[in-house]
Formats: C-alpha cells, structure tokens, sequence
C-alpha cells in the first residue's frame, strides 16, 4: 500500500476521500485500537483529548493509517514498560495532534532526513528499520489535508506534531477539486 501510495504522491496527486470528523471521536476511536496495540508490546498509552468537538475535514482512512503508522514507529523505538502520549489541542483555526515518547531520543542527522524518501540512519542491521516509506508517506497524507508535521527531540523525549486546519467543508471541497487531490 506504501508504494502504492508512493507513485500518487510522487505525482502529487493522493486520493482523499474527505468527511467531516470530530477529531476527538476519531482520537478515541484510534486511541482505543492503538491501546491494544501498546498493550501487546508492552507499552503503555496516555491520551489526552479536550472535551468539545474539534471538527476538521479529512479522510478518515488515510488519516487513521497515518497516526498509526507514527504510533507504531513511536511503538518499535521505545522500551517495554515505557510511555507513549497521544494528544489533541485547538489553536485558533487549526488543531494540533502530538505523539510522544520517551524512547531513545533522535539526533539531529536523523530528525532532519525523517521524512525524506528512503531515508534510514546508518545503523548496521537494526532490525527495527524498514525501507524509510512510512515518514514520507505519513507527511504526503498530511500535507494532502493541508496540514504540517514535524518531530521534536528533547531529552530522549520524542514528539511528532501533526497540524490540521479547521475549515468548512465548502472551503475544503473548493481546494480539493481545485488542486485535484
């Protein structure tokens, strides 16, 4: 699906399939899958989500795989036993999704080239790398829904910023149509 994906991106052109989504519905609807998914790895998840809708206009498939794809990265470089935080804030017209933990901590050479296309850091025979799709198409599906990201590291602290704007659905159909995505 990743390399799939790739050639739409690579042409600029990902299919979304876009509905309105309270985002906080959608958080604990992911919140509650990705806590399985912890749990078996011996992980623990901390959500943190307001308690009045943020409503943003996305694909809910594409954005579901995205967050995932960051929670099982988050997932495959931290400890057992240690503490993933997944967390939903509004700022102003847009809304900031951030995905913590407490792992290992990436140095810059690595934050810098995360979500550039088959990038992998030169560690020998980690099994934990994969081909570097994942980042690249996660940013492509963000940057689909006119949304950024980025990664933080500060003090073996982690943390991916996924910001989404808040828009009608008049306006997010407009552009969609227009730019043919």
């Amino acid at each position: 699906e990743n390399l799939t994906d790739l050639s739409f991106i690579q042409r600029g052109r990902l299919p979304l399939s876009l509905e309105k989504t309270d985002l906080v519905d959608f958080l604990e609807e992911l919140s509650q899958h990705a806590d399985d998914l912890c749990w078996q790895a011996g992980r623990t998840l901390e959500v943190d989500l307001p308690q009045a809708p943020i409503f943003v206009w996305i694909d809910r498939r594409q954005m579901r795989r995205a967050l995932l794809a960051l929670l099982s990265n988050a997932i495959k470089f931290t400890a057992p036993d240690d503490v993933l935080r997944l967390s939903l804030t509004r700022l102003g017209r847009r809304s900031m999704i951030r995905l913590s933990d407490n792992g290992e901590g990436m140095d810059t050479d690595v934050l810098t080239s995360a979500f550039c296309r088959y990038a992998r850091p030169e560690v020998p025979e980690d099994p934990r790398l994969g081909a570097g799709f994942s980042l690249p198409v996660v940013q492509a599906i963000v940057q689909a829904h006119h949304g950024k990201i980025w990664a933080e590291s500060r003090d073996g602290c982690n943390t991916f910023h996924v910001e989404l704007p808040l828009r009608t659905g008049r306006e997010k159909h407009q552009e969609t149509s227009e730019k043919g995505i």
